[in-house]
C-alpha cells in the first residue's frame, strides 16, 4: 500500500494530532512529559474538561507487502501442475540478464516518456549468440554488415550488433510481460514497420479488463523476477490517495502465453528461416491478450508480537536472577506464563497489549504528570510576557476561538501554530486527587478545585476583554498557579517512587523481549482495535484469467460468456453455439484467516516504532471477510489453431491455376557465413523486382537467381528439434508449456508424428566414467558461473559435503597443539599464554613469521543491488599457515558461491582492554582471519539456515556467516575453530587455527582424530550394524524386546532431549557407521534443546548420516490428548524444519500405520496410550528399516573419484586431441550422428590420434583430482545444455524390483498423477482425451485427495478388507483386475490397520499398480468410456 494512505475510518476533519512520546526511558524534558501526562492522566476523565489525547492518525504503509497482498496465487488459476522452482539452466540464467537489461531501458514506456532499446542489448544478445555455438551471421540473426567485429581479439566477438531480428524478439519478449496500453507508439511502429502494415499495434499482452480498479497508466514490471506491480483504484480514497499497489507473480503463465525470447530463438533456430520467425514476433495475428478479471477483496489486518523461542528460555532463566526483567513477574501480568505455546515461544494479541498499556499509564505516577505540567507552565509563561511586551505577535487563533490555554510548542513548532491544551486546572486537580490518596501530607493548594478555580476562568475571553488584559490575567493566574504548584511538587515526591519503580520493572521487561518503546504497543492497540476489534480494514483484489486470445497457436478459454462470445467474434465461432462455461468454482462470502507474517514498517509509518529485532516480532494477522473464494476445478478450453501460423507454416489451404497447394517459402540459412552472403546478395536483387508479385511469382524470380535452392519451403526434421533444448533448459513451467503446444502444432501439420517427438535422446551416450556413480548429476548446487558453458563431472573433493578437500594434504593440520605454538612462534612458547598483558620479545618474535598473501574473494559490484564481482586482497598471516589460508580462501570461493566478504583482516596485535585478550588472542599469531564484522559482530547470536533462509534478499543475506553454511562447513574441513560454535560468547566473524580451542581438541571434534580425505561418493546403507540409537523409552524397548542387538543402544526411560544435550559425551564414539535419534514425547517443549542436540550430535558424528525420527502422538485415551499432540505436533513441525537446513541431517517419518484418523496414536498399537506395544514394535522396526536403508551417506571407503578409466560415450572419431582433453563426432546412433563432444579435465590415453575411430566403450583415458567438463554440441555446432539427458550416469538402485514398478511421484496435487493415468489408460488400450483424463483425476481427487496411501477403515469392508489406495480398492478386486505380473495385495481388516499389523509394501500403495487395476475394472465393469467416474467410490 502507499506510504501516504491515511486511516479510512477518519473523517478528513476530525481534530488530529501526532503522539510525541519517542521511547519508554525517563522523560526529562518537561514538555514531553506534559503530553504524557495528557495521554494518560488517570484521573483526568473525572473532569470539566480534560486534556485531549493526541489521535494517532494510522498509516499503513508497508504491512509486508510481499506476504499479505503480492498475489501470487494467479499461477494457481492457470490449469497448470502446481508452481514450480527449480535451478535455472544456463540459457534461463542468460536470457533473463540479457532480458531484464533490457527491462530499464524501456522504463519509461511505463510513464508515457519516449524511449528505445540501446544498441547494447541487441549486441549482447549476439555475443551471447556467438558465445553459446551460433554463428550469428550463418544462423541468419545479422547481415555481415550489421555487425562489427571487436578488435582486441579479447572478450566478446562483437563490439557491435543490430539487425531487426534481434529486435524484434526482444520486443517481444518486453511485450510479454507488459501491460496493455502501456507500449509508446515507438514500439508499435516498430512492429508495423516490419509488417509493412500502417495500422494496427501491439500494446502489451496484459489486459486488465476492469479500469475501474487498475490503474494501467502506473504499471512497474520487473522481468528478472517477473513480477508486475499494479496500483489498483479504491474509489473510497479519491479524496485523499486513490491507489494501493499490489505485487503479482508473472511466472508460471505469462511466457506460455507470450512469445518470450526463448520461443522466438527456438522457432529461429528450428526452422533455420528467419523471416518465419519475425512474422510470429510482430504479426498483428499474433498480438495476444491475456485478459485478467477481479474479484473484490476486503481483509482485516490485525498485530500480534511473538516472543522467540530463546528469548523466553532467557526469560525463564531470569526468573531466578532478576525476575523484576521477567514479564509475566510483573503484577497483572502472571498469566502471561501460562500463554507460552508448545513451541516455547508466548504470542502478545491485542487484550495483553491493553493489559500492558493499563499497567503503564498506571503506574506512570501522579508526580511525573505534575511535573510535566509545571514544565508546560514554565514555558508558556514567558511566551504570554513576549505577547504582552509586543515581541511576540499573538496568534489571530487566540482570540477567535475559546478552547482553552495556548501555550508555545516546546518541540519547537511554527510559532504561529501553537499547540492546543484545554482544561489544565482541572488536569492539575485531578493529579494532586491522585497525590492525597492513602496519604497524610498536607497541600498549599488547600482545595480539591484550587486550580480549577484559579486557572479555568482565564481560558476563554471575557466580555470587553482585549488582547492585553486576556494575557495578562492568564499570565497573572498561571504565575500564581506556578508558584503553588513548585510548592507542592516536593511533597508530591515523596509519596512517587513506588510507582515509578514499578514503571522502570515494566520497561525493563519489555526491554527484554525486544519492545524498545512504550509506543510500539500503542500503535498495535491501534491497528488492532479497529472496526470493533476486527482490525484495520484493507481493500485489494484477487485476479484470474478469463481468455487468452490471438495466441500464436490457440486461443485458451477459462471463462466463456455473452460477454466473451462478443469479445472474441469470429476468431473461434464455435463458441457463438458453446453453453456457458468456467473452469473456476466460485464460493462466496467467504471469511478465513491467513497465517501471521512478519510486519515490516517503513520509516514514515505511524506503526514505525512496531520493529521486529531477535528477541520477537511484531506479526500481523490478516483475515479475508465475506470475500469471494475462486479455485480452477477444470481445464480451460482451447480454440482452433491460429489460422496465420498455419498459413506461415504449410500454406492457407487454397490451391492455385494448376491445383495445388503450394507452401510458403523462405530464405533458409545453413550455419554458414557462405550461404549467410548469397541470401545477402538475394534479398538486394528481390528489391528490383517489379511490385505486385504473386507468392508463386516472387518463388519463381527469386528461383531464376537461386541455383543453390536457398530460398524454398521449411522443412522440420529430426536435426530441427535440437533447437528444443532452448526450451528444455529453462527449466520452468512456461518454457514446458511452450515446448508441448509447439511439439503439438508440429504434429498436427503433419511434420511429426507424436511418437517421433518422444525423449528418444535419453540415455543414447554411455556414462564416461563407469565405476563412478553420482548420486545426483549434473549437481547444480556446484555448477559452473552462468558465463560458462558445458556441464561438469565434480570431482568429490572439490564438492564441500563431508570431504576434506584439499585439507587432507596439509601436514600443519595434524600437528599437536603443542607443536603448533611452537612452530608459530620460533619455538618461544609451547603452550597458549596465561596472562593477556603483552610479551614484546614474544611479539617481536612472531613478527618475523608474518607474510602477506594474495588471495581472490568474492564482493560485491558497485554500491547497491546483487551483482557480484571478483577481487584480490592481501592478508597478513603467519607463515607456517601460509598454505592452509589460501587453500582455506580457495575452497571458501569454491564452496560459497553466494557469500560476499565486504571486509577482513587478519594478523594484529590485539590489545589488552576491557574485551580483548592481549597475547592470548590467535591474531597476534597470524592465526586467525575475521571476515564481514560489521554483519558478524562479535555477541551476535548466529542464525540457523532456516533463518538464514528466511532473509529478505540483500547483501546482508548473503554476508551472513550462519549455522552450517558453506563458509563454516569449509573452516570445520580445516579443522578451524568458528566463533559461532562456541559456547559462551559467540563470535561469528571469527575463524582461527588455535588459541580460542586446542589443536588437539579441533581435530578431534572435525576430524574424528585425523584429517580425513574423504573422496568418496556417496555410499548407499545397506545395514543398520552399528548405528547408534539414541532415546527415551521407546527406544529402550527396542533392546528390551531383543531387536537391532546388531546396533548400539543409549537409552533412559523418561528422558528428554536435555537429558542427551547434558550427557552427550557419555555417548559411544567406536565405529560409529550412523545415528538415529528419537526423543521428544515427555517434554515437547524442548524445541530449543532438540535443535541443540541435534547440533551437537552432528560435530561429534560429522562423518556419519543422522536420522532425527518424528515423535509419536499419545492415544486418545491419554491425560489431555488433544493439547498434548498439539505440542508434539508443534515439536516435529519446527524440528523437520530445522532438519532440513543440516547436510547429512535427515527427519524421518517412522509412524506410518500407528496413526488413527484422528491423529492418536490407534488404539490397537498401544496398551497406555503413551507408548506403543510390544507387539507392534515389530511394524515400528520396519518403518526404521524402510526409511534408512537404500538412502546414501558419505563414506571414506567409497569408490574414489581419480585413477577411474574414462570410455568414449559413443562411437566416433577423434577431431581434436590433446593430454587432458579431446573431441568426438560421433557416427553413429540416427538422433546423436554428426554430433561432437569435448571431455576435458583427464589423462587422455598417450596412445590415440587424431582421426582415430573409437569403438562403443572404448578405454580413452583416466580420471584426475579434477573436474571434467563436458561439452556436447550438434551437427551445427550449437551448445546441447541439458547433456544430463543424452548421457544419464547409472541409475542408483531402489529396494524395489517389481517389474512394471513405477514410483509414486512426489507432491500433494492431483495433476501429479496425471502421466500414470495416461500411461495405465493407453497400457489399457482406452481412450486418453483430455475429458477422459481429467474425470479419472477427479475420482482420485474424491476417493483419495490423491494420497497413495489412503485406507478406509471405516466403511463396511473395513471388517474383512479395508480399501486402499490413490483410487479404493479391496483386496480382492485389486487381484483380479491387476496385470498378470503385478503383486498381489493381501487383504487387512480396519482393527489390524489401526494396530499397525498390515502388508506395508501392499501394492496398492504404488499408484501405477492401483491406478491401472481400478481403471480396468471399471472399463470392464461399466464400459470402457468409464460412464460412472466421476462418482463414489468402491
Amino acid at each position: 500500500m502507499s506510504d501516504n494512505v491515511e486511516d479510512m475510518s477518519k473523517s478528513r476533519k476530525e481534530e488530529t494530532g501526532k503522539d510525541g512520546r519517542s521511547g519508554i526511558d525517563k522523560a526529562s524534558a518537561g514538555a514531553q512529559k506534559a503530553k504524557n501526562a495528557a495521554k494518560t492522566a488517570k484521573k483526568a476523565a473525572k473532569a470539566a474538561k480534560t486534556v485531549k489525547s493526541s489521535a494517532l492518525v494510522v498509516k499503513i504503509l508497508a504491512l509486508a507487502w510481499p506476504a499479505i497482498i503480492v498475489l501470487v496465487i494467479l499461477f494457481l488459476l492457470i490449469g497448470v501442475a502446481g508452481f514450480i522452482t527449480s535451478v535455472p539452466g544456463l540459457l534461463m540464467d542468460k536470457i533473463t540478464e540479457i532480458t531484464s537489461g533490457l527491462w530499464d531501458g524501456f522504463a519509461s514506456f511505463f510513464v508515457g516518456n519516449e524511449a528505445y532499446i540501446h544498441k547494447e542489448d541487441e549486441t549482447k544478445l549476439a555475443n551471447y549468440l556467438q558465445n553459446m555455438g551460433y554463428d550469428v551471421v550463418g544462423f541468419g540473426f545479422a547481415a555481415p554488415d550489421e555487425v562489427t567485429e571487436s578488435q582486441d581479439g579479447n572478450g566478446d566477438k562483437y563490439s557491435n550488433a543490430q539487425s531487426k531480428y534481434l529486435l524484434a524478439y526482444l520486443l517481444a519478449d518486453y511485450n510479454t510481460y507488459t501491460v496493455h496500453g502501456n507500449v509508446q507508439n515507438a514500439v508499435s511502429g516498430f512492429f508495423n514497420s516490419i509488417r509493412g502494415k500502417s495500422t494496427g499495434q501491439v500494446t502489451g499482452m496484459l489486459c486488465f479488463d476492469d479500469n475501474g480498479l487498475i490503474d494501467t497508466k502506473t504499471v512497474k514490471a520487473d522481468r528478472a523476477n517477473k513480477k508486475v506491480t499494479v496500483n489498483v483504484l479504491n474509489p473510497e480514497l479519491l479524496s485523499w490517495f486513490n491507489t494501493d499497489s499490489y505485487t503479482f507473480d508473472l511466472e508460471g503463465w505469462t511466457g506460455r502465453y507470450g512469445k518470450p525470447l526463448e520461443f522466438l530463438l527456438t522457432l529461429h533456430i528450428a526452422t533455420m528461416a528467419p523471416d518465419l520467425a519475425l512474422h510470429v514476433a510482430s504479426d498483428e495475428e499474433f498480438d495476444t491478450k491475456v485478459h485478467i478479471g477481479f474479484d473484490d477483496v476486503t481483509s482485516y489486518v490485525r498485530a500480534q508480537y511473538t516472543i522467540s523461542s530463546d528469548t523466553v528460555d532467557h526469560l525463564k532463566q531470569l526468573q531466578t536472577t532478576e525476575p523484576g526483567k521477567v514479564i509475566w513477574e510483573i503484577e497483572g501480568l502472571e498469566y502471561l506464563y501460562t500463554k507460552i505455546q508448545s513451541d516455547n515461544t508466548l504470542i502478545l494479541q491485542t487484550e495483553d497489549f491493553k493489559k500492558i498499556q493499563e499497567i503503564y499509564n498506571k503506574t506512570y505516577g501522579a508526580y511525573d504528570n505534575f511535573e510535566a505540567c509545571i514544565e508546560y507552565m514554565k514555558v508558556f509563561i514567558p511566551y504570554l510576557e513576549k505577547v504582552e511586551a509586543g515581541e511576540e505577535q499573538m496568534p489571530s487563533v487566540l482570540y477567535n476561538t475559546g478552547m482553552g490555554v495556548y501555550y508555545k510548542n516546546p518541540d519547537g513548532g511554527d510559532s504561529n501554530n501553537p499547540v492546543v491544551v484545554t482544561g489544565m486546572g482541572s488536569t492539575m486537580d485531578s493529579f494532586m486527587e491522585e497525590a492525597r490518596e492513602g496519604s497524610d501530607a498536607t497541600y498549599k493548594a488547600d482545595t480539591e478545585s484550587y486550580y480549577s478555580d484559579l486557572i479555568t476562568p482565564t481560558e476563554a475571553m471575557q466580555s470587553g476583554d482585549t488582547n492585553e488584559t486576556y494575557v495578562k490575567r492568564m499570565r497573572e493566574a498561571l504565575e500564581k498557579a506556578l508558584e503553588t504548584a513548585e510548592a507542592d511538587l516536593p511533597v508530591m515526591k515523596e509519596n512517587s517512587d513506588e510507582t515509578a519503580q514499578e514503571r522502570n520493572k515494566l520497561v525493563d521487561s519489555l526491554n527484554e523481549i525486544g519492545i524498545s518503546n512504550i509506543a510500539a504497543i500503542e500503535q498495535a492497540i491501534d491497528l488492532s482495535d479497529k472496526n470493533d476489534g476486527k482490525g484495520q480494514e484493507i481493500k485489494s483484489v484477487q485476479p484470474y484469467i478469463t481468455y487468452v486470445e490471438k495466441s500464436w497457436y490457440k486461443n485458451i478459454y477459462f471463462v466463456i460468456n455473452d460477454s466473451i462470445r462478443n469479445a472474441v467474434g469470429g476468431a473461434d465461432s464455435w463458441l457463438q453455439n458453446a453453453s456457458d462455461f468456467s473452469a473456476y468454482q466460485t464460493e462466496s462470502g467467504v471469511t478465513k484467516e491467513l497465517s501471521p507474517y512478519e510486519f515490516n514498517p517503513g520509516s514514515n509509518s505511524d506503526q514505525k516504532d512496531m520493529v521486529s529485532g531477535d528477541q520477537g516480532k511484531f506479526e500481523i494477522i490478516e483475515t479475508r471477510s465475506n470475500t469471494t473464494q475462486r479455485t480452477q476445478t477444470r481445464q480451460p478450453l482451447r480454440g482452433a489453431t491460429n489460422p496465420r501460423i498455419k498459413e506461415l507454416l504449410v500454406g492457407a489451404g487454397n490451391q492455385d491455376s494448376e491445383g495445388t497447394n503450394p507452401k510458403p517459402e523462405y530464405y533458409i540459412y545453413d550455419g554458414s557465413r557462405k550461404t549467410a552472403q548469397k541470401i545477402k546478395e538475394l534479398k538486394e536483387k528481390e528489391k528490383q523486382l517489379p511490385d505486385g508479385l504473386t507468392e508463386k511469382e516472387l518463388s519463381e524470380e527469386i528461383n531464376k537467381m537461386d541455383p543453390d535452392n536457398i530460398y524454398r519451403p521449411i522443412d522440420f526434421n529430426k536435426n530441427s528439434l535440437s533447437a528444443f533444448t532452448i526450451l528444455e533448459n529453462m527449466k520452468s513451467e512456461d518454457a514446458d508449456f511452450i515446448l508441448r503446444d509447439l511439439k503439438d502444432l508440429l504434429v498436427e501439420l503433419k511434420y511429426f508424428k507424436a511418437s517421433d517427438l518422444e525423449d528418444k535422446y535419453v540415455g543414447l551416450l554411455d556414462w564416461i566414467i563407469p565405476a563412478y556413480q553420482p548420486e545426483e548429476w549434473p549437481e547444480r548446487e556446484f555448477e559452473k558461473q552462468n558465463y560458462e558453458y558445458g556441464t561438469l563431472i565434480k570431482y568429490r573433493e572439490n564438492i564441500v559435503k563431508g570431504g576434506r578437500s584439499q585439507a587432507a594434504d596439509l601436514d600443519i593440520l595434524k600437528i599437536s597443539d603443542q607443536d603448533a605454538w611452537e612452530r608459530l612462534t620460533n619455538g618461544k612458547i609451547s603452550a597458549r599464554p596465561q596472562d593477556k598483558a603483552t610479551n614484546s620479545d614474544l611479539q617481536n618474535e612472531v613478527d618475523k613469521k608474518i607474510k602477506t598473501i594474495t588471495v581472490k574473494i568474492r564482493t560485491w559490484a558497485g554500491d547497491t543491488g546483487l551483482e557480484r564481482t571478483d577481487k584480490e586482497i592481501q592478508l597478513q598471516v603467519n607463515e607456517e599457515l601460509e598454505e592452509m589460508w589460501i587453500a582455506f580462501f580457495e575452497d571458501l570461493y569454491e564452496s560459497a558461491p553466494d557469500f560476499c566478504i565486504v571486509e577482513w583482516g587478519g594478523y594484529r596485535v590485539d590489545g589488552t582492554g576491557v574485551g580483548q585478550v592481549g597475547q592470548k588472542s590467535a591474531h597476534n599469531y597470524g592465526a586467525a582471519v575475521d571476515l564481514n564484522w560489521s554483519q558478524n559482530y562479535y555477541g551476535k547470536q548466529p542464525m540457523t539456515k532456516a533463518e538464514w533462509e528466511a532473509m529478505p534478499e540483500s547483501r546482508e543475506k548473503y554476508q551472513e556467516i550462519y549455522i552450517n553454511s558453506p563458509m563454516v562447513e569449509v573452516a570445520h574441513k580445516y579443522t578451524l575453530s568458528w566463533g559461532g560454535d562456541w559456547t559462551s560468547c559467540k563470535d561469528n566473524m571469527h575463524f582461527s587455527f588455535f588459541a580460542d580451542e586446542s589443536r588437539d581438541t579441533l581435530i578431534q571434534k572435525w576430524g574424528n582424530g585425523q584429517v580425513i580425505q574423504n573422496t568418496g561418493l556417496s555410499k548407499k546403507i545397506d545395514s543398520l550394524e552399528n548405528f547408534l540409537f539414541i532415546g527415551d523409552s521407546y527406544t529402550k524397548g527396542i533392546e528390551g524386546y531383543g531387536y537391532l542387538e546388531e546396533c548400539k543402544i543409549s537409552a533412559v526411560n523418561g528422558v528428554s532431549p536435555s537429558y542427551w544435550l547434558s550427557n552427550i559425551n557419555s555417548l559411544p564414539t567406536d565405529e560409529v557407521k550412523g545415528v538415529c535419534v528419537l526423543l521428544g514425547v515427555n517434554n515437547p517443549s524442548e524445541i530449543s534443546q532438540m535443535k541443540q542436540l541435534i547440533d551437537a550430535l552432528k560435530n561429534r558424528y560429522s562423518s556419519v548420516p543422522i536420522f532425527v525420527q518424528r515423535v509419536f502422538p499419545v492415544g486418545a485415551g491419554y491425560s489431555n490428548a488433544s493439547s498434548m499432540n498439539s505440542r508434539i505436533s508443534a515439536f516435529n513441525d519446527e524440528i523437520e524444519k530445522y532438519c532440513e537446513g543440516i547436510e547429512d541431517v535427515t527427519f524421518i517419518d517412522t509412524t506410518k500405520g500407528f496413526i488413527d484418523s484422528e491423529g492418536y496414536l490407534a488404539s490397537g498399537a498401544t496398551d497406555d496410550n503413551l507408548h506403543i506395544a510390544a507387539g507392534s514394535y515389530s511394524a515400528w522396526i520396519d518403518n526404521i528399516k524402510n526409511k534408512i536403508l537404500g538412502s546414501y551417506m558419505g563414506a571414506a571407503e567409497a569408490i574414489k573419484f581419480e585413477d577411474q578409466d574414462v570410455i568414449t560415450p559413443g562411437i566416433g572419431e577423434i577431431t581434436k586431441i590433446s593430454k587432458k582433453s579431446i573431441t568426438i563426432k560421433f557416427t553413429e546412433t540416427n538422433l546423436v550422428k554428426d554430433m561432437e563432444m569435448t571431455i576435458s579435465g583427464f589423462q587422455v590415453d598417450e596412445s590415440l590420434k587424431k582421426g582415430d575411430m573409437l569403438d562403443k566403450e572404448q578405454k580413452i583415458g583416466k580420471t584426475l583430482k579434477e573436474d571434467i567438463l563436458l561439452i556436447l554440441r550438434t551437427a551445427n555446432k550449437a551448445v546441447i545444455e541439458n547433456i544430463e539427458d543424452y548421457m544419464p550416469p547409472p541409475e542408483i538402485e531402489t529396494n524395489e524390483g517389481t517389474a512394471g514398478f513405477v514410483e509414486n511421484p512426489e507432491g500433494t496435487d492431483i495433476e501429479r498423477w496425471r502421466d500414470i493415468v495416461i500411461g495405465a489408460l493407453t497400457e489399457l488400450g482406452l481412450d486418453t482425451s483430455e475429458d477422459t483424463v481429467q474425470r479419472v483425476l477427479q475420482q482420485i481427487e474424491n476417493e483419495s485427495s490423491g494420497d497413495p496411501y489412503c485406507v478406509n477403515d471405516w466403511d463396511s469392508n473395513s471388517s474383512f478388507d479395508c480399501s486402499a489406495g490413490v483410487l479404493q480398492a479391496i483386496a480382492s478386486t485389486y487381484n483380479t483386475y491387476k496385470r498378470p505380473e503385478d503383486p498381489e495385495a493381501t487383504a487387512f481388516t480396519g482393527d489390524q490397520y489401526r494396530a499397525g499389523n498390515y502388508d506395508k509394501n501392499d501394492p496398492r500403495f504404488n499408484g501405477y499398480y492401483c491406478i491401472y487395476a481400478c481403471i480396468n475394472y471399471c472399463a470392464q465393469r461399466y464400459g470402457r468410456d468409464l460412464p460412472v467416474w466421476p462418482g463414489g467410490g468402491y
